[in-house]
């Protein structure tokens, strides 16, 4: 009715939504889309017909208490600086929390002098299926004429390269055979000795 009673500004809002959004960062093309959840809360206004004036309102209410708690997802070559989001509790105000992503280090191969072995391949950290702020155990590749002292690595800083120690390989002494063929200069006959 357009010549009836105004919604008067005083009474102001009766439902409103806020949010809680987790943004990712720091993962490229793989980076995870914002992860977002809405809280609405509402409240009653009774106001006047003839007057238009607000006779009473009742206390915000939400439809929620708290926002579910967010796990990081693991993004393959990456690490993430938190593992969750914790739950929070629905405030009247949109809340904001960034979980930021650094590319996983790497196995370096080095030569017992400490010098990377030039051609040898640098594989980067395997994650942690479990866990988006850890790296998982890495294989240690395989460089030709050399020997890893150890097969495996699980890296304590995530973002931090590890050097492995290759020692060469050091050729095994090759037994020769040296046969000496004896002829009996009176019968003819040949005598073999083995030395």
């Amino acid at each position: 009715d357009p010549d009836g009673p105004k919604w008067p500004a005083e009474a102001g809002e009766v439902s409103k939504d806020v949010t809680s959004t987790v943004h990712y960062v720091g993962a490229g093309d793989q980076t995870p889309a914002d992860n977002v959840q809405t809280a609405t809360w509402t409240r009653t206004v009774t106001v006047d017909a003839v007057t238009g004036e607000v006779v009473s309102s009742t206390d915000w209410t939400s439809d929620k208490e708290t926002y579910d708690a967010v796990t990081t997802p693991v993004i393959n070559g990456y690490y993430a600086d938190t593992a969750e989001v914790a739950a929070q509790t629905v405030t009247q105000e949109n809340i904001e929390t960034t979980v930021v992503y650094k590319e996983l280090g790497k196995i370096v191969p080095v030569d017992p002098n400490g010098n990377e072995i030039p051609g040898a391949e640098t594989p980067t950290y395997n994650n942690d299926p479990s866990d988006p702020t850890k790296g998982g155990i890495t294989d240690v590749p395989e460089v030709p004429g050399y020997v890893p002292q150890v097969p495996s690595v699980t890296p304590e800083n995530p973002g931090e390269d590890t050097p492995v120690v290759y020692v060469p390989v050091t050729p095994e002494a090759q037994t020769q055979t040296a046969t000496i063929t004896y002829v009996d200069s009176t019968t003819g006959e040949t005598i073999q000795v083995d030395t």
